[in-house]
């Protein structure tokens, strides 16, 4: 089962499809590698769509934190970001961090 989605890339960013609906422990290390595997030094900006996940763990959010972390700050925006996961994001005032697209 396909677990992301690689949307689109241009010579500085991507987009990427999460389409699990629990973004928890079981897929966070594939997610790590999966975007590794994506990731070349000209990209710059990376739009993660969320639209599918309606849960995510501590897990998850480190996830997320990692990809902040090999973009930068201020390059990482989440797109569909709803119910329990927007909750979590706001709890943990990460959108600071990421900008949240709708």
């Amino acid at each position: 089962m396909k677990l992301f989605d690689h949307l689109t890339e241009e010579q500085t960013e991507l987009e990427v499809k999460v389409l699990v609906g629990r973004f928890d422990a079981s897929v966070c290390e594939e997610f790590r590698e999966y975007i590794e595997s994506l990731w070349s030094p000209g990209h710059n900006r990376i739009t993660l769509d969320l639209s599918n996940v309606q849960f995510i763990d501590s897990s998850g959010v480190g996830a997320l934190i990692g990809v902040q972390k090999r973009f930068g700050r201020g390059a990482v925006s989440l797109r569909g970001v709803s119910g329990h996961v927007r909750n979590v994001i706001e709890l943990l005032r990460l959108q600071r961090e990421f900008t949240l697209l709708d």
